[in-house]
């Protein structure tokens, strides 16, 4: 999508200051959230993301020579964006489902907006940047002998029904969500050219399939640390599942956060090669249906969603 940027040494002194604005901003919103102050208290759930992003992309350059942020940031900003398209679609999804609703949102309906933006925007960086972060040393090659996977058809076959059961029996299928992209684009990402799990399970290597499913444990934790944290926060209400929590979630809820960074990934590679492929024209046309979906994505949320305060 881009090249590398170059002259390493004024990177390195962005990585520096990166991580220090990113402490500071976590730190600072986190004492004013607790003592109630605006906009820190309401929104701490989106200070508390970027600020992590920044931190972790700082360390990542540090120990690596090369992050998501500071060495490819026209990539970081179009996968921010697709995050709020990706996470939009699981959003429409819920409107069915119902399975959580949000409450203390402000009731100016622009800043509401904005507000679901930058959280929206935050989800797949935060899982990609997560899965770098394990890279730099904390996980040893996972290898296997090397198998060769169903057919391209089967998985993209699984992957349907992994959309239609849980909106056809929602209580018995619903976990079979999280994991949908995997199948439906794992065949496609493998047939453009782009990074594929297929073909690390191929060669018999996992460790790209572990890191991403740690990463996903991890913001899984830090995704329900700072949503209660957060005036404006989510509940759940999931069908079997009501019993013991960690936060506002239920413990086994956790695992479905194992096949979501997976899918995250999956997903964002099929939407980088994509937009790497468009022409101008169709670019434009993309980010138009993009915004205007994404919009009234937002007026659903509100109408669905919202809980009346």
């Amino acid at each position: 999508m881009e090249k590398a940027l170059k002259r390493p040494f004024p990177r390195v002194e962005l990585a520096r200051v990166l991580m220090l604005v990113g402490g500071g901003v976590l730190l600072t919103s986190f004492v004013l959230a607790r003592l109630g102050r605006a906009p820190f208290e309401t929104w701490f759930y989106s200070f508390a993301w970027w600020s992590y992003i920044l931190i972790v992309d700082g360390w990542v350059y540090r120990h690596r020579g090369e992050s998501l942020l500071i060495s490819y940031p026209g990539r970081f900003v179009f996968l921010s964006l697709w995050s709020v398209v990706f996470w939009s679609l699981f959003e429409l999804f819920n409107f069915h489902l119902h399975h959580w609703q949000y409450v203390g949102l402000p009731l100016d309906t622009p800043v509401r907006w904005t507000g679901y933006f930058l959280a929206f925007a935050t989800v797949v960086p935060a899982i990609l940047e997560t899965a770098d972060l394990l890279d730099t040393g904390f996980l040893r090659p996972v290898s296997v002998a090397p198998f060769m996977p169903s057919a391209r058809w089967a998985f993209f076959s699984v992957g349907a029904a992994c959309v239609v059961l849980p909106l056809q029996w929602p209580n018995l299928f619903f976990p079979l969500i999280w994991g949908a992209p995997i199948f439906l684009l794992e065949p496609v990402n493998e047939l453009m050219g782009g990074q594929s799990l297929l073909s690390d399970w191929r060669s018999g290597t996992l460790r790209r399939l572990v890191l991403l499913m740690m990463a996903g444990l991890l913001c899984g934790f830090l995704w329900e640390f700072w949503n209660v944290s957060a005036g404006a926060h989510w509940t759940y209400s999931v069908p079997g599942l009501d019993g013991w929590k960690i936060f506002e979630m239920p413990v086994l809820g956790y695992l479905g956060f194992l096949p979501f960074a997976v899918s995250v990934y999956t997903a964002s590679v099929t939407a980088t090669k994509l937009w790497e492929k468009a022409n101008g024209p169709v670019r434009v046309m993309v980010v138009l249906a993009s915004a205007a979906f994404c919009l009234a994505l937002f007026a659903g949320v509100d109408r669905f969603t919202v809980l009346p305060q």
